[in-house]
């Protein structure tokens, strides 16, 4: 009885140890594209400020539109904006989704575009890897707190 008491008395420490992150944080960012000529295409490469990247790395939890970018494979973002005026229309900045790397390989085919979401994780700054966001939420699962 007294390690159930003790469990319930710690319950709100471990759920509150994530930070909330704001998008207007993430906006902490100049963002720069070159062409690569041996890709044949443009590259992003970010120069984040001293107040975004004081979160890299730290457990965060954040709300936005769901993006679905591959269903198949579970491959979704999360957007300030809905799908019709995020950055994948042309309509937003780069610093306006977070890639989600999903905790659980789970499909979460039952999530619908522009569902509006909690995530939690660990942010992840990304300069180095054009294949990915330059925001990335490692581990992410939907944040209930």
């Amino acid at each position: 009885m007294k390690k159930l008491a003790f469990i319930i008395f710690l319950l709100p420490v471990f759920t509150f140890a994530q930070e909330e992150l704001k998008w207007e944080q993430l906006k902490d960012v100049i963002v720069e594209t070159e062409f690569d000529e041996d890709l044949g295409m443009e590259l992003t490469f970010p120069d984040f400020g001293d107040n975004i990247s004081k979160w890299d790395g730290k457990e965060v939890f954040i709300e936005g539109f769901l993006i679905p970018v591959d269903i198949e494979d579970g491959l979704f973002a999360l957007s300030e904006f809905p799908y019709n005026s995020c950055f994948f229309c042309g309509k937003a900045g780069i610093e306006s989704v977070i890639q989600l790397n999903l905790k659980s390989k789970r499909r979460y085919s039952g999530f619908k575009t522009d569902q509006i979401l909690k995530f939690t994780g660990r942010l992840n700054l990304n300069a180095t890897n054009a294949a990915d966001l330059i925001y990335i939420l490692e581990d992410a699962e939907i944040f209930y707190g």
